[in-house]
């Protein structure tokens, strides 16, 4: 009987098949201990300040003006909700991204909010353009009170690639602190960041 040697290829194989890791145990998600007396709409709260924003309780109908008095030096707005309306933009006319350069304030709908983060998830048919959340000055987004997840386990549930295929979690404003581990605001994208949570 003649023995025909193994090709490198095949003792490589061999090799392999003989030590094959143990199966992985499927995954289990930890139990997250939350703060006694602490909702999931407070802890978004508290985590989209720890992240550099600033989020609020607002009714509908007063929303407009509180913007005027946040925002007052804010010359030219682009908004893709019905509360609050473009100034210095025909938002119907903006095909081109590039005649959104010098947006002071952007107002967009937040479709779901994640309280361990203080993540905003928003869609493509949200932010119109896919530039606006990160061109414009300062940002605001407008999220229901009531869509607010407790984690991004659960916010992947919500999202839907096949239906809508863009879409960005957005959480604080633009920062880094790459340099001399000094944090500066803006330094990408939007210098501010509001959440306001509405009814």
């Amino acid at each position: 009987m003649v023995l025909i040697p193994m090709t490198d290829r095949e003792q490589i194989l061999n090799t392999i098949g003989a030590n094959k890791p143990e199966e992985a145990q499927p995954f289990i998600m930890p139990t997250v201990q939350k703060e006694k007396g602490v909702t999931i709409e407070k802890q978004f709260i508290q985590m989209v300040g720890h992240v550099g924003g600033v989020c609020i309780r607002q009714h509908s109908k007063q929303i407009s003006d509180m913007i005027t008095v946040r925002y007052p030096h804010a010359k030219k707005i682009y908004s893709c909700t019905k509360e609050i309306s473009s100034i210095g933009f025909n938002s119907e006319n903006i095909s081109n991204p590039i005649d959104l350069n010098g947006v002071d304030l952007a107002v967009l709908q937040g479709c779901f909010g994640v309280a361990e983060n203080g993540a905003i998830w928003i869609s493509e048919e949200e932010m119109m353009h896919r530039v606006l959340p990160y061109i414009a000055e300062h940002l605001v987004i407008l999220l229901d009170h009531n869509s607010i997840v407790a984690n991004m386990h659960d916010a992947y549930e919500q999202i839907d690639l096949t239906q809508v295929p863009y879409g960005t979690f957005i959480s604080g404003p633009s920062k880094t602190a790459d340099i001399e581990q000094t944090l500066v605001m803006g330094a990408q994208g939007p210098r501010s960041h509001m959440v306001i949570l509405t009814d």
